[in-house]
């Protein structure tokens, strides 16, 4: 017997239940409305929410970006950091800064698979080829935000003594590195301006340490489901580089629906630490949500979208994390699904809603609870 139903989670769904809440569904059972914090910097509010609070057994979690599409299923994931010790010494020559932008970016779940570049990864190849020129010392380098997105920008500092032979090595990459790069990264640019630092650079050993990690760390899609081919199954993202005088940080987002692949990426990422000399952590872990071929509130949401707007919406498993899995985890019975209006480029500076679409989601909102 339906025990009630839940609305949840962030952005337009706290629109979405406070309206509810003040009376704009006409007719309804009991309802439910659960609000969460800190979503984007780990799910922590979901993780530390109490839930034997929760009767409802149907859940609709606000939390996709077309109210065309059901998401039924998501990957689990985890952060992690490396830190490496940095060993500073004298060293005299002309301090230059290597900028790298104009990349997309995008959501490390959703875009993943678009073949977007990383500009850390870029980074660090760019500076793989600088150092391999005599005379040249790393002392710094800082790129993307968020763990869990792709970063678009990236900037190193670097003192040579062979200033000119850096700036024609740097035009060259920017010939080679533009024609690989996809047609969403048309805006790609590699600049090379003079610079000041007071800060020492690194030994020699200690920069072509942080090279190799920016470098060499995989990342990217490992693999796609074998079930479902257009799903991305398994993948990393080198998010965040930060240097300080002592250490370097670097994190990275690893993303799988198989806990034995967020395990192997654990490894994986320890040892880079451990042959480094570094040391790795891993936190905000949280698990992925199944597929369910039966579901209830997916037919309710199916049918109230149709009635509405004469055709059926899609239903997808997708790559990128939500809290439905650790909703689902602590509340293995609840019947649930994932929606929401169009929401375009997420995660970045321009990221839009899409406001005739939000108007057509309250819509199916207000059917699916005044059916129910």
């Amino acid at each position: 017997e339906w025990a009630g139903f839940i609305l949840g989670v962030p952005c337009v769904a706290v629109a979405v239940m406070l309206a509810v809440l003040d009376g704009e569904c006409e007719s309804h059972g009991p309802i439910q409305c659960l609000f969460t914090a800190s979503e984007e910097v780990g799910l922590d509010g979901a993780s530390g929410f109490d839930y034997s609070r929760i009767y409802a057994r149907k859940m609709l979690n606000m939390d996709s970006a077309d109210e065309s599409l059901i998401i039924a299923g998501c990957a689990g994931g985890l952060r992690s950091t490396i830190t490496l010790p940095l060993d500073r010494e004298d060293f005299e020559g002309d301090g230059l800064k290597i900028s790298i932008g104009g990349l997309a970016g995008g959501h490390s779940g959703e875009d993943i698979n678009r073949g977007r570049a990383n500009a850390n990864k870029l980074m660090g190849r760019i500076l793989d080829n600088i150092l391999k020129i005599g005379d040249t010392r790393l002392v710094s380098a800082f790129g993307g935000t968020k763990e869990n997105a792709i970063p678009r920008e990236a900037t190193a500092i670097i003192r040579t003594r062979d200033a000119e032979k850096i700036r024609g090595v740097c035009r060259e990459l920017f010939d080679i590195i533009s024609a690989e790069l996809c047609d969403d990264d048309s805006a790609f640019f590699l600049r090379v301006d003079d610079a000041e630092s007071d800060t020492l650079p690194m030994t020699g050993k200690c920069g072509e340490r942080v090279v190799f990690l920016m470098f060499a760390m995989p990342c990217g899609v490992f693999e796609m489901n074998h079930t479902l081919p257009d799903i991305v199954e398994y993948s990393r993202n080198l998010g965040i580089v930060e240097t300080e005088e002592k250490r370097l940080c670097v994190t990275v987002n690893s993303r799988s629906a198989q806990e034995s692949r967020l395990d192997l990426s654990v490894s994986e990422i320890d040892a880079f630490a451990r042959i480094l000399g570094g040391v790795s952590d891993h936190y905000n872990r949280y698990p992925g949500w199944e597929y369910a071929s039966m579901s209830e509130i997916r037919a309710d949401y199916t049918r109230a979208y149709s009635e509405l707007f004469g055709s059926e919406p899609s239903v997808e498993v997708i790559h990128a994390g939500l809290e439905c899995g650790i909703i689902k985890n602590f509340l293995p019975d609840m019947d649930m699904l994932s929606c929401g209006p169009v929401v375009v480029d997420l995660h970045s500076p321009d990221e839009a809603l899409k406001v005739d679409s939000f108007e057509r989601f309250f819509a199916v909102i207000r059917k699916v609870i005044k059916d129910m």
